[in-house]
């Protein structure tokens, strides 16, 4: 009986984890955008934006980059008997930046869409 109560907030955690995966780039982007930190909660500005076409060929994109590039970085590392992980850090790094670059692209070409549909324009930081 317990087990399937484990099983069961297994799945559930990794669903809330597949949702804040999704909601937050973009909801970081949004408060770094308008330079509150109540952008992020700005769900008229979001929902338009987390089911954007834009923004969901990035999530796919980001993550599959993240993949190959993760594999990649495993090969490099098994090659060089281990010297390879010194390389670690910036590899992230740089892959983390590239993701964050999509995600932000994505989120301008959602905005912009949004705002020549309905006419208005963006939140500018003070």
């Amino acid at each position: 009986m317990f087990a399937g109560i484990g099983v069961l907030g297994l799945l559930v955690s990794a669903v809330l984890l597949f949702v804040v995966q999704y909601v937050l780039p973009a909801a970081l982007t949004n408060a770094g955008r308008t330079g509150t930190v109540g952008g992020a909660f700005d769900f008229g500005t979001l929902g338009p934006v987390l089911t954007s076409k834009e923004y969901i060929v990035a999530v796919v994109s980001v993550f599959l980059v993240a993949v190959a590039g993760g594999i990649a970085f495993s090969v490099v590392a098994i090659v060089t008997l281990g010297l390879g992980y010194l390389a670690a850090p910036f590899f992230y790094f740089w892959l983390y930046l590239a993701g964050s670059y999509v995600f932000g692209t994505a989120f301008g070409a959602a905005t912009r869409q949004r705002e020549r549909s309905s006419g208005t324009a963006a939140t500018p930081m003070d």
